[in-house]
């Protein structure tokens, strides 16, 4: 109720901190349906300060639940909902859709006061889309709901005045024969009793009267000793409204204390994604260099260097995602994949990657692979990749000799649920029991705490024991004399036809040969390292500085397929993709677009999509990851064309 009074008195900031909290206190009720309502709300808030990307996940949240309850009234609202979310992005075809899949749901189900409200909504959307067919058909569903919702109401009235008058009636005829019973019965007592009555009469009154005195005085005294208790009570009261208007000023400084903590924290939030971004493009770029000097045959003495060089800028990364994952983590926003893959490759890039630093530190380092492991599961390998290498960097950076194991074994397999154990095992003592459960523990200080204390050792291993927890996983530490040991517990799922596949053969991309790609890219440098990257497949590229030089190009000659910079000077990624898909010309306008973009929003994955983009590939990317999107999004594109 008091965020719905904010959003009438348009603050929209403090109605989204009470539904925050709504949302907290059903959550711990479990009750599904008012949590699929703060979503809802939640959403409509979003929409009303035109925040419209991040309404469309709530209402899909929202979506999702009342699916799952069966609830076809609140299924057909969400639907609307989503509907007026596109047409406010000028997304017509999306639009259209989910107000028919609104106007559907709502079919055959019981009337209640919401059903034609919804109806109404949907003729009106229609009406902006300027199909008035569907408009009309949709308001004549609206009139007759309504009629029939007040025919129902009027019938429960009308029904409840009958019943009410009904039981009167029968009440006053019970009445009215009891009365007369007692009234015969009355007349033949008193007939009876006449002359005894009439020569006690005197007597009797003279003994009320005098019963009505005694009753009188002692009514005065218990009035007296109440009048009393009144007071006392009164000042009691008193004393409490003073510890009450005590109680709500804190609560109110509560209140304004816990706003300015959230702005702080969004300020905040939005300070480390610019960092990130600002970050995330030098360190593409010494990537991508990187790479390719490694594969230009350099010499013995410069690999060394080399490989150096990427495990650094791979770590760098790695610390990135880390403080971003903890802003995430705190703000209820981390989300994880559920994709195939194949587990192997992980532990293979695992190993390479930390080949150098142990033998710097002669350190011996082996993987052990159990054999019957399925070569492919169903989740989120760059999680799996992160936690495992950030356990790793805390045993490398607290041992300077020993040895360091990885054993990878089934722990539980359960029809088509596997559940992988991984014990990371040292022969050094990494960090005492006392220090790795502070830092186990579930964000119990600030990252810039543990940071401080333990350096990027804490950050790791409070994001790593938060990332297994989301996933339903479990970690335990332990530090002996001979030793320190991570055993980590992870679900995963296996399918049938996944376990039939055969592994997949080392990638080629000969067949991309003599394709010709559009480069959109306002870095040189950036530029450079996809040109040779793609020259060494002898594809031809052409590179445009921004969105209005990309769009002369693509007027000029024809492509493959465009690499889309998202943050560029003159007219950005989004808007260029906005101009393509306008374009007349078949050829040009259904062409594959991939955006590229350093920034750490979880919403621009989403932005590419709603702006017509087929993939997205954050900065830093590897050759590998570049080539696989252009290989997938090439020949989803001639499927479409035959």
């Amino acid at each position: 109720q008091i965020a719905d009074y904010d959003v009438r008195l348009r603050d929209y900031e403090s109605a989204m901190v009470y539904l925050r909290a709504t949302m907290e206190t059903y959550q711990n009720l479990g009750n599904q349906e008012e949590i699929a309502s703060t979503f809802q709300s939640m959403g409509e808030v979003n929409d009303l300060q035109e925040y419209h990307e991040d309404a469309l996940p709530l209402y899909q949240q929202a979506l999702e639940l009342r699916k799952a309850s069966e609830n076809k009234v609140g299924m057909a609202e969400s639907y609307q909902a989503i509907a007026y979310n596109y047409l406010k992005t000028n997304n017509k075809t999306e639009a259209s859709k989910y107000f028919q899949m609104a106007s559907t749901t709502l079919q055959g189900t019981e009337v209640t006061k919401k059903v034609p409200e919804i109806y109404l909504a949907i003729s009106k959307g229609y009406e902006q889309l300027k199909q008035n067919d569907l408009s009309l058909e949709n308001y004549k569903k609206y009139t007759a709901t309504k009629d029939v919702f007040q025919g129902l109401e009027k019938q429960k009235a009308s029904m409840e005045i009958a019943t009410m008058y009904a039981s009167k009636f029968e009440t006053e005829e019970q009445k009215n024969k009891n009365e007369m019973l007692l009234l015969e019965n009355n007349n033949i007592k008193n007939f009876r009793n006449f002359l005894f009555i009439l020569s006690g009469l005197a007597l009797i009154l003279l003994f009320v009267l005098y019963r009505n005195y005694k009753n009188k005085k002692e009514d005065n005294r218990i009035l007296n000793i109440k009048n009393q208790e009144i007071a006392t009570k009164n000042l009691e009261i008193q004393d409490k409204n003073k510890s009450l208007d005590s109680l709500n000023g804190k609560l109110v400084e509560e209140i304004a204390e816990r706003e300015s903590l959230e702005k702080s924290s969004f300020a905040r939030d939005r300070f480390l994604a610019t960092m990130s971004n600002e970050m995330r493009t030098p360190l593409n770029i010494i990537s991508g260099l990187t790479h390719l000097l490694l594969n230009n045959e350099p010499r013995k003495d410069q690999v060394e260097h080399l490989r150096t060089l990427q495990f650094s800028t791979n770590n760098l990364v790695v610390f990135i995602n880390d403080v971003l994952d903890y802003s995430n983590i705190e703000a209820g926003k981390i989300s994880f994949e559920s994709i195939n893959f194949q587990v192997e490759n992980i532990f293979n890039e695992v190993k390479e990657r930390f080949l150098l630093p142990t033998k710097d530190k002669e350190i011996g380092f082996n993987i052990n692979y159990q054999e019957n492991i399925p070569q492919k599961l169903k989740g989120d390998p760059t999680r799996l990749n992160q936690i495992i290498t950030n356990l790793m960097n805390v045993c490398v950076n607290h041992s300077n000799s020993g040895t360091i194991n990885i054993d990878v074994n089934i722990h539980e397999w359960v029809k088509d649920k596997i559940t992988l154990q991984v014990l990371i095992k040292s022969s050094s003592q990494v960090l005492d029991n006392e220090k790795l459960a502070l830092m186990f523990s579930r964000f119990s200080r600030t990252a810039e705490d543990m940071y401080h204390d333990n350096g990027n050792s804490g950050l790791a291993l409070a994001i790593s024991k938060r990332l297994i927890d989301l996933q339903n996983g479990s970690i335990h530490a332990n530090v002996e004399k001979e030793g320190s040991v991570f055993n980590v517990l992870l679900p995963f799922s296996i399918t049938k036809d996944e376990a039939k596949e055969e592994e997949k053969v080392v990638a080629n991309y000969e067949h991309l040969k003599g394709m010709k790609i559009l480069i959109v890219e306002d870095n040189k440098i950036n530029q450079l390292v996809v040109n040779k990257i793609l020259k060494k497949l002898e594809i031809e590229t052409v590179t445009a500085d921004n969105g209005i030089e990309a769009l002369n190009a693509l007027q000029q000659e024809y492509f493959d397929l465009v690499l889309m910079d998202i943050q560029m000077p003159v007219m950005d990624g989004y808007r260029t993709t906005a101009e393509i898909r306008k374009m007349k010309d078949p050829r040009v306008r259904e062409l594959p677009i991939i955006a590229l973009t350093a920034s750490a929003y979880l919403t621009d994955k989403e932005k590419a999509k709603l702006f017509s983009m087929d993939d997205y590939i954050g900065k830093p990317f590897g050759p590998e990851d570049l080539l696989v999107a252009i290989d997938k999004n090439i020949a989803n594109n001639s499927v479409e064309i035959m």
